[in-house]
């Protein structure tokens, strides 16, 4: 379920935005070619993995090219993590700022209160992170599971609702 929550949610948040604007049939190619690569790319990390018999994708690559495959592994791993923490930052921020816009009617155009979001979630996120026994979360993990699970539930409901019929849904914009 910490896959599903670190590498599923935020996308499948996105996902009715982005069908609106890129169209039915370009994001489910995309999302078909997507899947389908990272299907294949994790299909042979499972056999290089056999194959040399390794615990981490580091100790992999050190084995595979040396040091040098070490340290560009590491620095692709940290890039990686990077950047799914810097899309999810700015998800909560794009989301927690329209929620105080439209609850406390606040300048649209005022970007400002954006970065002291960001950098209030940043804190937040960095305390978290120094927490060395995620064992403490286990109840408000399963409570976000449940969370995203029932958001999904409602996305794809309301995504029907919208494709079956688009003059009523309209009215609830």
């Amino acid at each position: 379920m910490s896959l599903l929550k670190g590498f599923v949610c935020t996308a499948i948040l996105y996902l009715p935005d982005s069908f609106n604007q890129a169209g039915w049939l370009f994001q489910v190619i995309s999302l078909s070619f997507s899947c389908c690569l990272t299907i294949f790319c994790a299909y042979l990390l499972i056999e290089v993995r056999k194959i040399v018999r390794l615990p981490s994708y580091s100790d992999m690559g050190e084995k595979l090219y040396g040091r040098p495959g070490k340290i560009l592994v590491n620095i692709a791993l940290f890039l990686s993590q990077a950047g799914f923490c810097c899309a999810y930052i700015r998800f909560i921020v794009y989301n927690f700022h329209t929620i105080f816009q439209d609850i406390f009617d606040l300048d649209k155009e005022n970007e400002t209160d954006e970065y002291y979001t960001a950098a209030f979630c940043l804190i937040i996120f960095t305390l978290l992170c120094w927490v060395r026994k995620i064992e403490i979360f286990a109840q408000t993990h399963v409570f976000a599971d449940i969370m995203i699970l029932l958001t999904l539930l409602y996305v794809i409901i309301m995504g029907i609702y919208q494709i079956s019929d688009p003059e009523k849904s309209a009215q609830l914009k």
